[in-house]
């Protein structure tokens, strides 16, 4: 157990303010990777100085322990010197390790959040009132870039060997999959990216291309991003792991990308080696527990999810039965584009700036802002 890890066995400074209190500003955060939330509540003295933070969340030890550290530690501080204050600088002395710096990450900008909130409240000083109303300003310029999406899982049994040999000398055109999707012209700078390893949306449309190039489709799960990270979360905890055998080869399946390739925060995506997928080709009767929520129920028909993946598998049986060292299970996901922001508007991962789009997406989703 890391040492911020035990910090969150018993935090301090939970809780929040009321929110009909003018002195008082508030931000809700989410980490995209984790799909952890946590709310921030600053009491301020003339609009800058902060007497008081609290903050309230229900996720990771890690969480827990780095906000009642910075909760700790921001008292006393002027917002309008925020810049001076490093929140993973803080954490690393009290034992942070690197996986861990997402949590410093993430309380700045709840603090950017809060300033931002300054736009509505004339308490700040002249200054930072200024520069909440442009921080304001430009959140919402970015907001009208964004076109979200909600996605489903694709499934697909790819050929590793035929994947890296078109990695190392990719076609000189897109594929239809990326064309779907993306500006064709923006294909050789999405191979650029892929082949220098950055995480972006962009490289990952490039792998998308690749992968179902060199693979072979097994089915299309509804998988329901918009019910919110609980339910995506007994999604892959339960319905993943019964599927495909433990709760181990359920989170690599999500979550270890594919030939080191892994487009941090943008969406879950992950594969299982053809080494591990013999383990999981077994007939084997469903045992799902009871769904979580009411929301989840509505949003997807669990027993069609169950036949569907059992579908895939079957298929992927077959072709090991052919070859069983040549497939790899990948899982990706299936892009939808929603209309209307509000829909998504919990999964900041699941917006990519509308320049990147095709000239049909693009034209769509400018139309509905």
């Amino acid at each position: 157990m890391t040492p911020l890890e035990q910090l969150g066995l018993a935090p301090h400074h939970r809780g929040r303010f009321e929110v009909d209190e003018t002195s008082v500003v508030h931000a809700r955060v989410i980490d995209p990777a984790s799909g952890s939330a946590a709310n921030l509540s600053l009491t301020l003295e003339g609009g800058d100085r902060v007497v008081e933070a609290r903050f309230a969340c229900f996720a990771s030890a890690p969480l827990l322990g780095g906000f009642s550290v910075l909760c700790g530690a921001v008292a006393g501080q002027r917002l309008s010197q925020r810049r001076q204050f490093d929140p993973q600088a803080l954490l690393r002395a009290h034992g942070a390790t690197e996986d861990e710096a997402w949590v410093g990450a993430l309380f700045g900008r709840a603090l950017e959040g809060c300033v931002e909130q300054l736009a509505d409240v004339d308490i700040a000083p002249g200054s930072l009132r200024a520069e909440a109303l442009l921080a304001r300003s430009a959140a919402q310029r970015r907001e009208a870039e964004m076109a979200f999406f909600s996605s489903g899982l694709s499934l697909v049994a790819a050929d590793r060997a035929t994947v890296e040999r078109l990695l190392a000398d990719p076609p000189g055109t897109a594929g239809a999959r990326f064309d779907l999707f993306f500006d064709a012209a923006l294909w050789p700078r999405a191979v650029a990216e892929l082949r220098a390893g950055q995480p972006t949306a962009l490289a990952f449309g490039a792998l998308q291309s690749l992968v179902e190039t060199a693979g072979q489709a097994l089915g299309w799960l509804e998988w329901p991003v918009p019910v919110g990270p609980r339910a995506r979360r007994w999604l892959r905890e339960a319905l993943l792991a019964d599927r495909l055998g433990s709760a181990l080869a359920a989170e690599r399946a999500l979550g270890r990308g594919y030939l080191e390739h892994r487009p941090e925060g943008l969406f879950e995506f992950g594969h299982l080696p053809a080494s591990e997928v013999r383990q999981l080709l077994a007939d084997r009767a469903s045992m799902l527990p009871d769904e979580p929520d009411q929301a989840l129920a509505a949003a997807v028909d669990l027993d069609d999810l169950c036949a569907d993946f059992g579908a895939a598998l079957k298929v992927l049986r077959s072709l090991h039965a052919a070859d069983p060292t040549r497939f790899d299970l990948v899982l990706l996901p299936e892009w939808k584009l929603v209309l209307r922001p509000g829909d998504t508007a919990a999964l900041p991962h699941h917006r990519l700036p509308v320049e990147l789009l095709n000239p049909s997406h693009r034209q769509l989703a400018r139309a509905t802002r």
